[in-house]
């Protein structure tokens, strides 16, 4: 019986080890995810039709504008440069529009080097807002009216085709 009672003991204690150590992992993640500012939100997504959290000033400038959320340690947000890259590129010239970047990243200098690598100006890096924009994922594209109203979203860095359609959703939106 003694024996019986060790095992189920020891059982106990294996199950009760494992249960702390994994708090203690997903603890960690946590803090470190909040200490980089990029946590994910547990708000609902953006969705078309809705007011964007952002300052005003972010979308107030131009008729359209179109806002990035990336940061340059994201890799999804590096494989997607060269679709971002073709934004910029859309956007330049448009004097209805722009396109900005809103990165949780500290280190302004690194990301506007990040930024100045998609064609953008250090004019168009946004500091993180205070509260917490409710974006989701990395890199969020989201295209907002003058009055901050959003028009279209999109979460991730998305396939080739995906990144078709987007752009010709964005050249409709923009009167292209």
């Amino acid at each position: 019986m003694e024996l019986r009672t060790d095992r189920i003991v020891g059982r106990a204690a294996l199950a009760a080890s494992v249960a702390l150590a994994l708090l203690l992992v997903g603890t960690i993640a946590w803090i470190t995810a909040s200490m980089r500012g990029w946590l994910p939100s547990s708000r609902a997504p953006y969705v078309a039709g809705e007011l964007i959290d952002v300052p005003a000033a972010v979308y107030r400038q131009t008729p359209f504008t179109i806002v990035l959320f990336a940061r340059s340690n994201c890799g999804a947000c590096e494989s997607a440069v060269p679709f971002h890259q073709s934004l910029v590129t859309l956007v330049a010239g448009r004097p209805n529009a722009r396109m900005v970047l809103v990165s949780p990243i500290a280190d302004r200098a690194r990301e506007v080097t990040y930024a100045g690598t998609l064609g953008l100006a250090d004019a168009a890096v946004i500091p993180w807002p205070t509260p917490a924009p409710r974006v989701r994922a990395a890199p969020t594209l989201v295209v907002v009216n003058d009055r901050g109203v959003i028009l279209a979203v999109w979460e991730g860095a998305g396939t080739e085709d995906e990144q078709r359609e987007r752009m010709k959703r964005i050249g409709e939106l923009l009167g292209h």
